[in-house]
């Protein structure tokens, strides 16, 4: 995470703190600093290691909540432009403006990759499913 701070130093090891939200606040995409990076415990984190590998721009953007970054089941997904996503855990309409967040739809792949469908859509679709064991259904 700290990118170039070696050799901008010139050093081989740098004193770092990493500053924590409380428990209650801990979403899926804060890294765990204080452990050496492995993408299989930071799946969120993949891609500073693995290639991009999606037929989409690899800076797109999700508008999401809080209770998908915490691991909640993403039910509802609407693509709005060729890199600009809605992905939500629970129904859109009822997210309110306090609990929305824009990340990377690398971070939403990493946090739950079962919502990879999502990047074949054709803008202005959408899908929607009950729960994680449930199959995506088209939107409208």
């Amino acid at each position: 995470m700290m990118l170039g701070v070696f050799d901008f130093y010139k050093q081989e090891e740098v004193e770092a703190l990493q500053i924590l939200p409380d428990r209650e606040q801990y979403t899926l995409n804060i890294p765990d600093m204080s452990k050496k990076f492995n993408v299989s415990s930071e799946p969120v984190w993949q891609w500073l290691d693995r290639k991009w590998d999606y037929s989409v721009p690899e800076d797109s953007t999700v508008v999401t909540n809080i209770n998908a970054l915490l691991g909640h089941t993403i039910t509802e997904v609407m693509r709005w432009k060729n890199d600009a996503w809605e992905m939500f855990a629970g129904a859109g309409p009822d997210v309110e403006e306090k609990d929305m967040r824009v990340v990377s739809l690398g971070t939403i792949l990493g946090i739950d990759p079962t919502v990879s469908p999502a990047t074949n859509l054709d803008i202005g679709k959408g899908l929607w499913r009950d729960s994680l064991d449930s199959d995506w259904s088209n939107w409208g």
